[in-house]
């Protein structure tokens, strides 16, 4: 007879061999096979509210389900484990390591039973810029070794400070014991040199790397030795907040065999400009393998946009209004340079830097006769474009009476090319504000400019 569980002070959950007695509904349900009980167990314990598609480290099960479930008898106990300890998320404000309720727990539990580690898959760990302690430097190589079979690794660290060397020694570590890694996030300094990264991050099973807040280098740039080209097995890369040259990002294109996820926004650099035409030449190496391509917020008012006519794999594509000319004056040349031979999904996206969000007058005439004009080219030339979507959202409708609203416009174009199998999607009307007159929308507009 299977006996229940009880959880420990540390959060731990311990046998104490004390028998009960199962109803009969607990008794048919241990008479399942194995491997339909963990279906069962795994639905039970998914969280609902997990972001999973927003954040691939959001942890997808429920601790307290999972720990209720432990908590009935020794079988479903040892069938709950792994999801009860597949993400750890390892946040300790202060910067002290030991200090931290969660690492002591963490560390009591390993000591208790070191297997419960080979069911981690998500880590996420926050290292602060303070001086490191001795004891600290056990766990910098200790916790790679125990949670070796971890498939996401987001590492962040002090927004006021730089990864140290106690940073770079777990990584390192990381390298070594943890060689399952699929996807590592990096950032969360002040600044993140890429030549550190190329120096420590030897990951053969990596899939998909996240940079965040990439800086320049004031002592060197960024250099991959030649034998490392193309070495690196990632085929997605995601940057955010990069602040490197543009030879720098050329290197880092460099080290991948073959991308087929390419995500940029906002990129700054204090002499270097990055804008919207040159992203056909700068993944030009990858043009055959690239399907998804994501770009936004380069150096404002960039002009045309990229010749991606020679991408004969890519699906989707994602650019910026504010990354464009303002008159958009080549409706026509600009459709035929975007539409890829397989391109199904193009994503046109009037988002603003720094969260602001758009006027209700920057979706106006210029914006709808390009739109319309795109639309027109795709069907006209029976491109595989089956879907436009339009990120639009004002932080709320301020319209003036015998103004067309962007929403107006969009259906108009949404019904005329739908019946061309050409689908439109845009974001809903926000709720209505009270009318405002020309002279206080003018105002506003003033306002927002600051």
């Amino acid at each position: 007879m299977s006996s229940p569980m009880k959880e420990s002070t540390t959060g731990e959950i311990a046998d104490h061999g004390q028998d009960s007695r199962m109803d009969d509904d607990t008794a048919a349900i241990l008479a399942f096979p194995r491997e339909v009980l963990i279906m069962i167990i795994k639905l039970a314990v998914l969280d609902p509210n997990a972001k999973l598609v927003v954040d691939p480290f959001a942890t997808p099960y429920s601790s307290e389900a999972g720990k209720t479930i432990a908590l009935t008898c020794r079988l479903l106990y040892r069938l709950v484990l792994p999801f009860l300890y597949h993400s750890f998320l390892l946040d300790y404000p202060g910067g002290k390591l030991t200090r931290s309720w969660k690492m002591r727990y963490l560390d009591r539990t390993i000591a208790n039973n070191p297997s419960l580690g080979q069911y981690c898959r998500n880590l996420s760990i926050y290292i602060a810029d303070a001086n490191p302690q001795l004891d600290e430097e056990r766990y910098v190589e200790w916790l790679p070794r125990w949670l070796s079979g971890v498939r996401n690794l987001k590492v962040r660290g002090d927004p006021y400070g730089m990864p140290d060397i106690r940073a770079w020694s777990f990584m390192r570590h990381c390298s070594k014991h943890m060689s399952g890694i699929e996807t590592l996030s990096l950032g969360g300094w002040r600044a993140l040199y890429q030549q550190q990264i190329f120096d420590h991050v030897y990951m053969p099973s990596l899939r998909s790397l996240h940079l965040y807040a990439v800086r320049e280098d004031p002592d060197q740039g960024p250099s991959l030795h030649p034998d490392r080209y193309g070495s690196a097995r990632f085929t997605k890369l995601v940057l955010l907040a990069y602040g490197e040259s543009t030879p720098a990002l050329e290197e880092l294109l460099k080290w991948p065999r073959k991308l087929d996820l390419f995500y940029l926004s906002y990129y700054f650099h204090p002499k270097n400009n990055i804008k919207l035409p040159m992203m056909s030449t700068l993944l030009r190496s990858h043009k055959d393998t690239l399907r998804v391509i994501s770009v936004s917020h380069l150096t404002l008012g960039g002009g045309r946009v990229p010749d991606l006519s020679g991408f004969p794999v890519l699906e989707s594509l994602s650019i910026c209004r504010c990354d464009m000319t303002k008159s958009l004056e080549w409706p026509t040349d600009d459709a035929h340079r975007l539409l890829a031979p397989r391109l199904r999904v193009f994503q046109w996206n009037f988002r603003l830097p720094h969260a602001e969000h758009p006027l209700l007058t920057d979706f106006g005439d210029k914006e709808e006769h390009w739109l319309r004009v795109f639309s027109e080219v795709a069907m006209a030339t029976r491109a595989a474009l089956k879907t436009i979507k339009v990120i639009f959202e004002p932080l709320k409708w301020e319209y003036v009476d015998g103004d067309e609203s962007p929403w107006d416009r969009m259906n108009k174009i949404r019904n005329d090319v739908a019946k061309h199998g050409l689908r439109i999607t845009y974001s809903t009307i926000p709720e209505c504000e009270e009318k405002l007159t020309p002279e206080e929308m003018l105002e506003q507009q003033v306002a927002a400019s600051w």
